[in-house]
């Protein structure tokens, strides 16, 4: 085996941007692989979303249930999901609120 580290990624716009690769054509077996990836990680997403939502159900005793994002303004949702601007999210988390 070769002692050299190795890195795996799971995101092809990682590995595009890491080669320099600015423009990617539509139809290409490039934009086929990084549209697969998109669409993977959006089932992840899609996937955590929900059991964030279900999770209140199965544990009724966690209090916050918080994402954080790049929105300008945070807010609520109408089942109590937290979703915070980073700039809420540090100024809280150094404030206490958070943990």
């Amino acid at each position: 085996m070769i002692l050299a580290p190795k890195f795996y990624y799971c995101d092809v716009g990682i590995v595009n941007n890491l080669l320099r690769r600015s423009n990617i054509e539509i139809k290409s077996e490039l934009f086929g692989k990084a549209f697969e990836n998109w669409v993977y990680h959006e089932l992840r997403c899609y996937n955590s979303y929900q059991g964030l939502r279900e999770l209140i159900k199965d544990q009724p005793s966690i209090k916050k249930r918080i994402v954080v994002s790049l929105v300008d303004s945070s807010r609520l949702t109408e089942d109590g999901i937290e979703i915070l601007s980073y700039q809420d999210f540090i100024k809280m988390l150094w404030q206490g609120k958070i943990l």
